[in-house]
């Protein structure tokens, strides 16, 4: 992100001013460390689904390409290698007084690869996998682009930000795209926001809307300190390279905020059609107690582990007597990440009570149990128990 911004900012924002030697620099090192970093990447994550030490090059580098997350992330590398060759082509033959359509062909192409890389995130991560696909990976490349041009380029005002004419001209320019970069920033995290959270408790309630409020705070602040810098520093120098600093930091923060948030799984679309809660327990044995409809239900689960058989019984009275001949289906819904559904029926074992013996919970985290209830000759109803089934 940050050589993308970088070379924004040395080949289009602060063209023509002098001195801009050290923004060079710190875009090659950002993209060669870029270059290192991904390949690793790409081996670290093969080595945790292979359940093989990372040093098993032998075994993981055959791998590395099998899935389609592995693919993608290697065609980030070829398409960074791109970036730096047309960059480099437009750095060595841009001349400040005049540029050559040589320059200008080196430019574009520096950019187009730059824009095709930052797709490939999207396209290997979450945004691939939700509906509509192209509108999330429409949000998921201009929210990178945005946030790109943003952080490459206060990482470029500190280091023009001792050399005073050349900074305050690209500081002036850099105000209006950074304002555009933000508005697109917020825009596109609002609208992917909205795609992947089925619920507006999902934002507080699931580890990935916690991670995006996390990083949407980093985010206004950063922008709090950018509003200051236009607002009430234009002449202080020394004031607004320790803002520009701290824009930096927080920015920086957000984006690894947003790293954590690309490895949680967003919130499955079930929870939308999930009804509310009538009780949360877990883990370890559920013992609950629930009314509706003047039905009394006590719901057992035992021992509440996942990977294997959990005896499920629902003990259904009115009025005290046991409600005999009820037809009772079980639902389970993994409230952590997507994942089929699943539904038994329990069998009446003895007046009243209905139960189920099965491996249903597949996985450590949140489950709802919807127990979808059909007395005799009366109206039916559902109750559901959100459930965390402990390892």
């Amino acid at each position: 992100m940050s050589a993308i911004g970088l070379f924004v900012l040395r080949t289009v924002t602060a063209r023509p001013i002098g001195g801009v030697r050290a923004l060079t620099v710190a875009w090659a090192a950002a993209l060669a460390v870029a270059l290192v970093v991904t390949p690793i990447y790409v081996l670290l994550a093969t080595a945790q689904f292979a359940l093989r030490s990372f040093w098993s090059f032998g075994a993981l580098v055959p791998l590395m390409d099998v899935s389609s997350f592995g693919r993608g992330y290697l065609r980030l590398e070829l398409l960074l290698a791109l970036f730096a060759l047309a960059g480099a082509a437009a750095i060595w033959v841009d001349r400040p007084g005049r540029r050559s359509v040589a320059a200008l062909f080196a430019s574009w192409g520096a950019l187009l690869a730059a824009g095709a890389a930052i797709i490939v995130p999207g396209a290997a991560g979450h945004a691939a996998q939700t509906s509509p696909r192209w509108a999330a990976l429409l949000l998921d490349w201009s929210h990178l682009a945005a946030g790109s041009i943003w952080l490459g380029g206060l990482i470029g005002l500190l280091l023009l930000a001792r050399r005073g004419r050349s900074f305050m001209v690209a500081l002036k320019r850099f105000s209006n795209s950074a304002f555009v970069s933000v508005m697109v920033l917020l825009g596109s995290g609002i609208g992917a926001a909205v795609l992947h959270l089925p619920t507006l408790a999902s934002l507080w309630q699931t580890g990935y809307g916690k991670a995006i409020i996390v990083k949407a705070s980093f985010l206004l602040a950063a922008m709090l300190i950018a509003s200051v810098n236009l607002v009430r520093t234009r002449r202080s120098l020394a004031l607004l390279w320790q803002l520009v600093a701290g824009e930096v930091l927080l920015v920086t923060s957000a984006v690894v905020a947003a790293a954590v948030l690309s490895s949680l799984p967003p919130p499955p679309k079930a929870l939308a059609s999930l009804g509310a809660p009538a009780a949360t327990a877990g883990p370890g044995p559920v013992t609950e107690t629930v009314e509706r409809n003047g039905y009394q239900l006590q719901v057992h689960v035992t021992p509440n582990k996942v990977a294997v058989p959990d005896e499920f019984a629902v003990r259904i009275t009115r009025n005290g007597v046991p409600v005999r001949g009820a037809t009772v289906i079980a639902t389970f819904t993994m409230l952590d990440m997507e994942m089929p559904t699943q539904a038994y029926r329990l069998a009446e074992r003895s007046p009243g009570l209905y139960e189920h013996s099965s491996a249903a919970l597949v996985m450590v985290g949140r489950w709802g149990l919807t127990f979808e209830v059909q007395p005799a000759g009366a109206q039916p109803f559902d109750v559901v128990v959100v459930d965390h089934a402990a390892g």
